[in-house]
């Protein structure tokens, strides 16, 4: 799994390759983990797969299908690449060789009011308010908004800015969660928005308040961090 690579033969990200262990860990592991590679069957496939609790509305549908789809990626690898001379491979043949139905039921996406929005970022702490306004408003993803810096906000400009270079992400270090800043989502998740007046000010009002003036300071830290997490370049 560690040097797993992506269609394009780009590295997997580290928050993918986190998401992957997770998936080992919490779903793989306890059904197929006590049995060596070579003995798992495709009766042990269709009894790990119907191990995975779905709800009648759904839920649970989503998850199963994505550990499927990283189960059906290490059996066919396991069983074509050779690991010595003679072509030996882990196992004879893919036991992982079944259509898995994608899920009945869509996701609903559900869309704050303004209202729903002023009430939620009314209830935030002071220093993370204008987080909540600035993913109610422009649609910034959770990753986005934290990974905003000083530099990211021109104010000055007609009408203001804000630029979205980066994501915050959670990763796996020596068994801890830590954050750091990554790339986008997608390459065109980088975009430049144009912000209202009013927004304007609460921004300008947020970066006197709590953010240093240096260009890579955090807009966003938690009362722990103090923006130690902050100084990337």
């Amino acid at each position: 799994m560690e040097n797993r690579r992506k269609g394009d033969n780009k590295p997997i990200r580290q928050t993918t390759k986190d998401k992957y262990a997770q998936y080992l860990r919490d779903y793989l592991n306890p059904v197929l983990g006590y049995l060596p590679m070579n003995a798992i069957k495709p009766a042990n496939i269709r009894e790990w797969y119907d191990s995975m609790k779905v709800t009648k509305d759904g839920r649970g549908e989503s998850i199963r299908r994505h550990v499927f789809e990283l189960l059906d990626a290490i059996m066919p690898e396991a069983a074509t690449k050779p690991l010595d001379d003679q072509g030996s491979t882990l196992i004879k043949v893919n036991p992982a060789q079944f259509k898995v139905p994608r899920p009945a039921t869509k996701h609903v996406y559900v869309i704050a009011t303004r209202e729903q929005v002023q009430a939620l970022t009314d209830a935030m702490p002071p220093n993370l308010a204008l987080g909540v306004l600035l993913a109610g408003t422009l649609g910034l993803r959770q990753g986005e908004v934290l990974g905003l810096q000083h530099r990211d906000i021109e104010l000055d400009a007609s009408p203001a800015l804000l630029h979205v270079r980066r994501s915050a992400k959670e990763v796996s270090e020596n068994g801890h969660k830590v954050s750091i800043l990554g790339e986008t989502k997608t390459p065109s998740s980088k975009r430049d928005i144009e912000v209202s007046a009013p927004l304007a000010g609460k921004i300008r009002e947020h970066l006197a308040t709590y953010v240093d003036k240096k260009p890579t300071a955090l807009l966003f830290t938690g009362v722990r961090t103090r923006g130690t997490i902050g100084d990337y370049d």
